[in-house]
């Protein structure tokens, strides 16, 4: 009888500890998260993570309607109206086709995660 009740109070006592490691590690992490986030550099990064491929995506745009290259000596060369059709539309072919794969992998994921 003074085994069990030894025992049981033991599971009582780990219980307790458990609650409190539990309570002390999501104190942690949650002290870890606010100080990365006032990091100025992190911001940044952030900012940068959504703010790089819109530049990206506007540049591309921009090209689309005027496609140009660079010479070497920092100008922008127009391409001749034939070649500059055939890059829009390599361009967007290729776009369209990044697209249908992306899709198809995700496609693909959703089908993997539904048969587990």
């Amino acid at each position: 009888m003074e085994i069990q009740r030894a025992n049981l109070n033991a599971k009582r006592q780990m219980d307790i500890l458990k609650e409190k490691e539990y309570f002390w590690g999501a104190g942690y992490v949650t002290i870890i998260l606010f100080s990365i986030l006032k990091s100025s550099a992190f911001q940044r990064d952030l900012l940068d993570f959504f703010r790089v491929p819109i530049r990206w995506y506007c540049r591309l745009i921009e090209w689309l309607v005027i496609p140009t290259y660079d010479d070497g000596f920092g100008n922008q060369v127009a391409y001749q109206a034939g070649e500059a059709w055939l890059f829009r539309i390599w361009a967007l072919a290729l776009f369209i086709l990044i697209g249908v794969i992306s899709v198809l992998y995700i496609i693909e994921g959703i089908q993997i995660y539904k048969k587990q």
